[in-house]
């Protein structure tokens, strides 16, 4: 078993009322991280010790749990995502230090079931198009798992992805295609001094 301590100290965790919340918290505790969750005056941006500016290495923000079925369920997870947990997302996602994670987890049925997957499956592109942007623009990494049946699954597999960008995104700053670049760069600028 891994220890996360290492890599990451102090996680935000913006949702431990519902049952993917409650096993997110237990296993990063249980492998020695500090969480830090919402109070309730969650909407305004306020927090338990991470309101005096205290940067954290990743930012988890828990999604609508899903139900297959009707309109209904799709409506609540559309409302309950775009007004409050993207909300929390752009609001929360400056607290990380540059270089941590900003992740989202969603439990629940997955996208492949149901009446309305096709619809769940466009939602989830939005969603996750939205985590890549916040995280680019706060020079941090993205961790996206996608939805699945259960909390444990889902949080098992959202540690083991947290596990991951914290152990890989340290080793270089630079990748071959931004060096590639530079360099391109400086030959097109060399040939049209030499032209």
């Amino acid at each position: 078993m891994y220890n996360l301590k290492k890599y990451l100290r102090m996680l935000q965790l913006t949702d431990t009322t519902n049952s993917l919340g409650r096993e997110l918290k237990m296993q990063l505790e249980s492998r020695g991280c500090v969480v830090r969750t919402l109070m309730s005056g969650a909407e305004s941006g306020t927090t338990s010790g991470v309101g005096s500016g205290q940067r954290v290495d990743a930012l988890v923000v828990v999604g609508a749990e899903s139900k297959a079925g009707d309109l209904n369920a799709m409506a609540c997870v559309v409302n309950e995502d775009v007004y409050k947990n993207l909300k929390l997302l752009e609001t929360l996602s400056p607290l990380v230090r540059r270089g941590g994670c900003v992740a989202w987890a969603c439990a629940g049925a997955g996208a492949e079931s149901g009446n309305f997957s096709q619809a769940s499956a466009a939602f989830d592109t939005v969603l996750r198009a939205s985590l890549e942007h916040i995280a680019k623009v706060t020079h941090c990494d993205p961790v996206w798992v996608g939805r699945h049946d259960g909390a444990e699954r889902t949080a098992d597999r959202l540690v083991d992805a947290l596990l991951n960008c914290t152990t890989d995104h340290n080793t270089s700053v630079f990748s071959i295609r931004n060096v590639a670049h530079k360099v391109g760069e400086y030959v097109c600028r060399w040939l049209k001094i030499v032209s």
